[in-house]
């Protein structure tokens, strides 16, 4: 390296809130050598009056406090004297720097004893920051102003001229919802029915011939072959094997491409998929609790991945009206307490293995964040009431979901909350009869459903569980993240949600937990993304997200 950074970072505080010690891996110069070491070498500049802001917020913040955990390994090792700057390498491409209390340059200027989070933002200049970094690190950078980076508008408003941006590596592309399903080519298709008909595999190595991109396991290719009026599906699927546990996957074999067919067959291939009957494990329904696929979309997110027991994580996006919640009502079926003939076939376990009567999992677990259409943020307080009477009234889409189904005939909403034996948080004891239908009754010894909120959950493990997080865009990727680490044995998390329809006010389209989530897992052979593309409500539904309104 020529002793020069190549670029220098000043992170935000926001930006330090939401990604905590993540900035420290990406801000790094990411051109390597043949050796292994950065050609070029970056500079992230924290000042000391940011360090203690962390540190006073720390209990507060979680991200404050990886931060700080992170600063303290990186520094551990590097003992220099108190100055004020004092810089530490983080690796072969970042060195970090960190400031003691600055002042403005002019020494007559009324803020010049305040530190900087004290500044009024009315107050603050920017400018003065960067005249402070530049008598330090000019002679040292290359480029001619540090680079701000901070999502807040404002700053990019008011301080024109300076060099300020989004942190990119905070940001998803909400497009990656549509990464679920992807188009194939006729010559594939062709080769894949041949495969088929000559009962081959079609590995795929040879699949990813036909694309410049990766292809992940679970991933859904559609056909749309010429003169036929319907599309047709493939899905790259392998076989897993989990421990005793269903708890790690242990490995995966036999990775290929095979067509989804509408019979599970070669016949009326071109037949309509969601038309099709549903099957779990070797039991063949025509729905689940009265509901039925609307769509291929829909088809495919029950079929390969509600009934998938291989599929631990599910993705589903979709705008408003197309399904979304629906469908997380026919995770019903998934617990309701089968007979032993019926479990054997739902599990579809080797032949004379009988087992107890049961579900494939034993309750569902509702995750919904309480934001209020207009920005009022996460504040149950102020609602009169317990836990359940300040969350029912955003239950809502749930109540009208479940009478859409068949146990509406049956039992009441709140009985899916109620638990068997005892009273519980929410409700007196279930009394209503444990048999519902012919082959199944209600879980005995359990609730239906347990509704959490995330403010409670941490220190808690769910096992034999399908967990939902509904509604997952106003979930911070911190939020999203302490759910799943929730997850023990046998658990299946179904994450639901629309980049579009944000109300948290912190959040956006590029940063919010679902888009993180699916960034990150997509890529895990035990995950599936599908996205629901019609909405059924009315045309002025779709008609009035061209409408220029703002909440108030």
């Amino acid at each position: 390296m020529d002793g020069k950074y190549h670029e220098v970072f000043i992170p935000f505080d926001d930006v330090l809130e939401k990604g905590g010690s993540l900035f420290l891996q990406e801000l790094s110069h990411k051109k390597y050598t043949n050796e292994g070491e950065a050609e070029k070498k970056n500079l992230v500049i924290l000042p000391i009056s940011f360090v203690e802001k962390m540190e006073r917020e720390r209990i507060d913040q979680p991200a404050y406090d990886d931060i700080l955990r992170s600063i303290d390994a990186i520094i551990g090792h590097q003992e220099q004297p108190r100055e004020k700057v004092n810089i530490y390498e983080v690796n072969t491409g970042l060195d970090l720097a960190i400031l003691d209390h600055w002042k403005p340059r002019n020494n007559q200027e009324s803020l010049e004893d305040k530190k900087f989070y004290e500044i009024p933002q009315k107050e603050f200049k920017i400018y003065r920051l960067e005249r402070f970094i530049l008598d330090i690190f000019g002679k040292q950078m290359e480029q001619d102003h540090p680079t701000i980076l901070t999502g807040n508008s404002f700053y990019r408003i008011k301080h024109r001229g300076s060099r300020i941006e989004n942190p990119s590596f905070l940001m998803i592309d909400a497009s990656i919802v549509d990464k679920g399903l992807i188009k194939g080519t006729d010559e594939l298709l062709q080769l894949l029915i041949k495969t088929k008909k000559n009962n081959d595999s079609f590995s795929l190595e040879k699949a990813k011939e036909f694309f410049d991109h990766h292809l992940y396991l679970n991933q859904i290719i559609y056909f749309t072959p010429q003169d036929k009026p319907h599309k047709l599906y493939a899905k790259v699927t392998g076989d897993l094997s989990w421990d005793d546990q269903r708890q790690k996957l242990k490995k995966v074999k036999n990775k290929r491409l095979e067509l989804i067919l509408p019979t599970f067959d070669l016949k009326n291939l071109y037949r309509p998929l969601h038309t099709n009957k549903l099957r779990v494990g070797d039991h063949i329904m025509p729905s689940f609790l009265g509901i039925t696929p609307r769509d291929d979309e829909q088809y495919l997110a029950m079929q390969c991945g509600i009934a998938n027991p291989d599929v631990s994580m599910l993705f589903i996006p979709g705008g408003q009206g197309s399904g979304k919640t629906i469908l997380a009502m026919t995770l019903i079926d998934q617990v309701l307490w089968y007979n032993s003939e019926y479990r054997n076939k739902r599990l579809c376990l080797p032949p004379n293995t009988k087992t107890e009567k049961g579900g494939v999992y034993n309750k569902l677990i509702f995750f919904k964040p309480t934001d209020i259409i207009g920005g009022k943020h996460r504040d149950l307080g102020f609602l009169p009431g317990d836990l359940f009477e300040k969350l029912a009234f955003h239950l809502d889409s749930y109540r009208d979901a479940f009478k859409q189904t068949s146990l509406d005939e049956k039992i009441e909403f709140e009985d899916l909350f109620k638990h068997p034996k005892r009273k519980n948080q929410f409700f007196e004891k279930r009394d209503v009869s444990e048999k519902i239908f012919e082959h199944c009754n209600l879980n005995p010894h359990s609730e239906l459903v347990e509704l959490v909120y995330s403010a409670y959950v941490r220190g808690r493990t769910f096992e034999n569980t399908i967990i939902v997080i509904d509604e997952a865009q106003n979930y911070t990727p911190y939020e999203i993240k302490t759910v799943v680490e929730r997850a023990g044995k046998n658990c299946k998390i179904v994450i639901i949600g629309d980049p579009m329809q944000k109300d948290n006010p912190n959040l956006s389209m590029e940063y919010n937990g679902f888009t993180f989530a699916i960034s990150h897992f997509l890529p895990k052979d035990y995950s599936m993304l599908i996205k629901l593309g019609t909405n059924y409500r009315h045309s002025m539904s779709e008609d009035a997200k061209e409408m220029i309104a703002f909440s108030s």
